[in-house]
C-alpha cells in the first residue's frame, strides 16, 4: 500500500480539482503502483476535506454495475462511493454547470433505508427487508481525471467518479414493486436517449445494496436508517452541457432571432446536436420558449416566464412609434385596441389560430384589416402582452393568448431586469460593447450602463483590439475551445446579429455577400474557427437537402470537405440526406 502522505497528497489533490472545477491527470499514469485499497483510502481524504467544509454524508451510490463497464475497466465487481447533502439536485430544480467538469446523465433507482443493515451474509432479500422505499433517481456522474481517462483505482480514488444526484418524488415499497422486471428509460433534450431495466444492474438492484452492505461490514461500517442508496445505472450515460434543451439555449442567449422561423429552428438545432427538427418543434409545443417582438419590433423566441417582463421594458420603445405607423396605415388607437379585445375573446380558453383566421376573426367583427393592417394588429395585440406566436401550423403562423402558454410570469423590477438582459447578452455574445447591448435590445444608453452597473461583477472587462469590451466574468478565464473547429450557421443567427462592429468574425470586403445590397437580410453562413468563409443555400426536396455552397475564400479540397462535413449536421436535423455544390 502507498504511503501516507502520498495517500493525502492525491486526496487533496483531487479535492481541490473538484473545487476549482479543474481536471487533473489520471493517478494511474503517474502512481501505477496504487492498488484498489490505496484508491478508498484516497477516496476518504476527499470525503474528509469536503465533510469538513461542511457536507454531510447522506448515503452511498455503487458503481460498475455493469457488464460492459466491468469489462471496460478490467473488473469483475463493483466500485462504491459516498454521496453528501450538497450533491443533491432537488426535482425540478437547475443545477449549474460551474460545479461540474465533464458531466454525465444516467438512470438508477434509490435505495431509502429503514433500519441498519450490515454485513455479512446480507442477500437481496434482506436488504429489501431493511429497505423503506425505491424511487427513480437520476446520477449525474463526474470526473476529475481529464478527459475521462479513468482506470479502477482513478474512479475509486475520485469517489466512484460522482457528481450529484436528483430523487423522484413517488416512492414504492420493494414488497409491491418487481425490480429486475422495472423498465427505466432516460429521455435528453426531449428524445429518448437510453432505456434498460433493474435486471441490467447486477441482475437485481438489491443485489447491489446487499453487495454494498456486506463490503462495508468488512470495515464495521453499516448502513443506517434513512441513508440513501444509488444502486448503479440502469442505462448508458449520456454526456449532457450547458443548454441541453431548447429552454437552456433560449434562456442562455435571453432571446434569439426568429423573425425566419426555418433559421430560428435550426439556430436551436445546431446547438443541440442530439436534436431533429421535430425534436425542435416538439420542444416548442411544450412551450419551452415562445415567439413575440420583445426588442426592435422583431419577433424573438424568448423563455416563457420572461416575455411579459421583456415586453415592458424593451417592446414598450415598439409601441411608442406605433401611432405614427397606424396614422401610415389608417387606423386609430380606439381600433386597435378593439383589436386586442376581439383577438383576446377568439383565443380564450385555450385556442390557437392561423394568422388567417385571426384576420378572419377581425373582419367579421368589423375591424379594417385591408394591407398592411390585420397584420400590424396582430403584432400590436402581441406588443400589448395579449397575444404570442406559437408554433406554425402548416406553414401558417399560428397565435395564442400568451397567458395560455405562460401561466408563470417573472416579474423583476426594471433594475432587475436590466442587469438580466446584460448578463445574458454579454453571456451569449461576449466580449462586445455597450454600443452593441444597445443595438441588440434598442434601449438607451442610460438603460444599458445601469444593466452593466447592476450586474456587477458578474460582468467583467477586458481589451480586445484596443477596444474595451465586456463579457461574462465566468467565461474569462475559460480554457479556450479548439479553434479548428466548423460550423453551418443559419442566415438570422445571433453569432451575426446584435453587432455593430463584425470585425471578429468576418471581413469588411464580405459583408457585401452575407448580406445583399446592405437589405438586412442575412444568407446562410459556415464558419470556420471562428470565421465566416462561406454561405450556403438549401433547397429541400423530398429525396435530398441539396446545398450551394458559396465560399468567400479559397478553400483547399480538404477544407471543402471539411465545409461539407459541416453541413451534414443540418442534413440530419431536417432528415435528409445531403447533397452539396461547390
Amino acid at each position: 500500500m502507498a504511503d501516507e502522505t502520498l495517500i493525502r497528497d492525491l486526496g487533496d489533490e483531487l479535492w481541490e480539482a473538484g473545487r476549482t472545477a479543474t481536471p487533473v491527470p489520471p493517478l494511474t499514469e503517474r502512481h501505477p503502483e496504487l492498488v484498489i485499497e490505496d484508491a478508498y483510502a484516497i477516496q476518504s481524504v476527499t470525503i474528509g476535506r469536503r465533510i469538513a467544509d461542511g457536507a454531510q454524508i447522506r448515503g452511498r451510490k455503487v458503481g460498475l454495475t455493469s457488464r460492459p463497464m466491468q469489462d471496460l475497466l478490467g473488473v469483475d465487481e463493483p466500485d462504491y462511493g459516498v454521496i453528501l447533502d450538497d450533491m443533491l439536485v432537488e426535482d425540478g430544480d437547475e443545477i449549474g454547470l460551474d460545479r461540474l467538469l465533464q458531466p454525465r446523465v444516467e438512470a438508477e433507482m434509490a435505495f431509502v433505508m429503514e433500519r441498519d443493515l450490515a454485513g455479512p451474509g446480507v442477500t437481496a432479500p434482506v436488504a429489501l427487508a431493511a429497505t423503506a422505499g425505491v424511487l427513480p433517481a437520476v446520477e449525474i456522474v463526474d470526473s476529475r481525471i481529464a478527459d475521462w481517462r479513468i482506470r479502477l483505482v482513478d474512479t475509486v480514488a475520485d469517489n466512484a467518479s460522482s457528481g450529484a444526484f436528483a430523487l423522484g418524488n413517488s416512492s414504492g415499497h420493494p414488497d409491491r414493486l418487481d425490480l429486475p422486471a422495472a423498465r427505466c428509460q432516460l429521455v435528453h433534450n426531449g428524445r429518448l436517449a437510453f432505456e434498460g431495466s433493474g435486471a441490467d444492474v447486477l441482475g437485481d438492484p438489491a443485489a447491489a445494496v446487499a453487495w454494498l452492505a456486506n463490503l462495508l461490514g468488512e470495515r464495521d461500517v453499516a448502513l443506517e436508517p434513512g441513508d440513501v442508496l444509488l444502486s448503479g445505472a440502469c442505462t448508458r450515460a449520456v454526456p449532457v452541457s450547458a443548454g441541453d434543451t431548447v429552454a437552456g439555449v433560449v434562456e442562455w442567449f435571453g432571446a434569439m432571432q426568429a423573425q425566419d422561423m426555418a433559421s430560428g429552428l435550426w439556430s436551436l438545432g445546431v446547438r443541440l446536436p442530439h436534436c431533429t427538427l421535430d425534436d425542435v418543434n416538439a420542444a416548442l409545443e411544450r412551450r419551452e420558449a415562445v415567439r413575440t417582438w420583445p426588442m426592435r419590433g422583431t419577433v424573438h423566441l424568448v423563455p416563457p416566464a420572461d416575455a411579459r417582463w421583456m415586453l415592458d421594458l424593451m417592446g414598450v420603445r415598439a409601441l411608442a412609434g406605433a401611432a405614427k405607423r397606424r396614422a401610415t396605415i389608417g387606423i386609430d388607437e380606439r381600433t386597435a385596441d378593439r383589436a386586442v379585445e376581439v383577438l383576446g375573446d377568439a383565443l380564450a380558453g385555450g385556442g390557437r389560430m392561423t394568422r388567417a383566421q385571426c384576420v378572419a376573426a377581425l373582419a367579421d367583427a368589423g375591424v379594417p384589416v385591408a394591407g398592411q393592417q390585420g397584420y400590424h394588429l396582430l403584432w400590436y395585440a402581441s406588443q400589448k402582452g395579449v397575444t404570442c406566436i406559437a408554433p406554425n401550423i402548416g406553414k401558417e403562423q399560428s397565435f395564442v393568448l400568451l397567458d395560455d402558454w405562460a401561466p408563470r410570469a417573472n416579474r423583476p423590477d426594471r433594475d432587475e431586469g436590466l442587469s438580466i438582459i446584460a448578463l445574458r447578452y454579454f453571456r451569449s455574445h461576449g466580449p462586445a460593447t455597450r454600443g452593441d447591448l444597445a443595438r441588440w435590445t434598442g434601449l438607451p444608453m442610460t438603460d444599458v450602463k445601469a444593466g452593466i452597473a447592476a450586474a456587477g461583477e458578474q460582468l467583467t472587462t477586458v481589451r480586445v483590439d484596443g477596444t474595451d469590451m465586456i463579457m461574462d466574468a465566468a467565461l474569462a478565464d475559460a480554457a479556450p475551445e479548439s479553434s479548428d473547429d466548423w460550423v453551418a450557421l443559419p442566415g438570422f443567427d445571433e453569432f451575426m446579429l446584435g453587432y455593430k462592429d463584425r470585425s471578429m468574425m468576418v471581413d469588411a470586403a464580405h459583408m457585401d455577400a452575407i448580406v445583399p445590397g446592405g437589405n438586412g437580410v442575412f444568407q446562410a453562413t459556415i464558419v470556420r474557427a471562428g470565421r465566416v468563409v462561406a454561405t450556403w443555400k438549401r433547397t429541400l426536396g423530398t429525396k435530398a437537402v441539396t446545398v450551394s455552397l458559396l465560399p468567400l475564400v479559397p478553400l483547399k479540397p480538404a477544407e471543402q470537405r471539411r465545409a461539407e462535413a459541416a453541413l451534414k449536421p443540418y442534413a440530419t436535423f431536417v432528415g435528409l440526406p445531403l447533397q452539396v455544390r461547390f
